[in-house]
């Protein structure tokens, strides 16, 4: 099947790297869902993590980007990954080269990176690229756990390149840019999506360090 059909009507689960979701409980909750997403170098996890992130992985997102090696992506339960999207960049080779070794289905996103930077005039993360591609492939309900937008630094031993502590003020502010990412304004546009749209939901832990996104939700219609 197609990426949207193998997504239609499904509940799918957007899991990062936020060091809120340590300690939190919620790995059955996200594993609870029918499609389990997976971010960037969000994995192999390490067996502690398992009770607070999930042990499953469906769909990775990725962009290539050369922070790190991709062919651990089949690494402890990557084998049952499904779909792989990705971003062209310098990696997506090794990544196509690891998803036909493990049976993974491939699908190239670049378009919707491009289209949210010019919606957006930043470059965009890859969570929010996932969010958007979801929803828009008809997701029933899409939940975020572990996802801030950088209202929290990474969990430890995350080993993408922007969880660099060099990133953090020195005043424990969060960043607003990294790289060519300005944070603050998808900060500011996820607020704005949970507004209007009725099949997000955000985790409590991740909540309690996004006031905007926590009165978004709560200014939101019923039904």
């Amino acid at each position: 099947m197609d990426f949207t059909t193998f997504v239609q009507g499904r509940r799918v689960a957007v899991v990062g790297p936020s060091r809120s979701i340590v300690g939190s409980g919620l790995g059955h909750a996200i594993d609870a869902h029918d499609l389990v997403v997976r971010l960037n170098h969000g994995w192999p996890l390490p067996e502690p993590l398992h009770a607070d992130l999930g042990r499953r992985m469906d769909i990775l997102y990725h962009c290539c980007n050369g922070d790190r090696p991709v062919d651990r992506v089949f690494a402890d339960g990557g084998d049952r990954l499904r779909w792989a999207c990705f971003e062209k960049d310098r990696d997506t080779p090794a990544l196509l080269a690891a998803c036909r070794r493990g049976g993974a289905s491939t699908l190239d996103v670049t378009p919707v990176y491009a289209a949210l930077r010019r919606r957006l005039r930043t470059y965009p993360n890859t969570g929010l690229v996932a969010i958007h591609h979801l929803l828009d492939s008809g997701a029933a309900g899409v939940a975020i756990f572990g996802m801030t937008f950088f209202r929290e630094p990474y969990v430890a031993g995350y080993p993408g390149a922007g969880a660099a502590a060099v990133h953090w003020p020195v005043d424990g502010s969060s960043p607003t840019r990294i790289w060519k990412h300005d944070l603050a304004v998808q900060y500011r546009h996820f607020a704005d999506l949970c507004r209007g749209e009725p099949r997000l939901a955000v985790d409590p832990v991740s909540l309690a360090v996004m006031p905007e996104v926590r009165s978004a939700l709560a200014a939101r219609a019923p039904g």
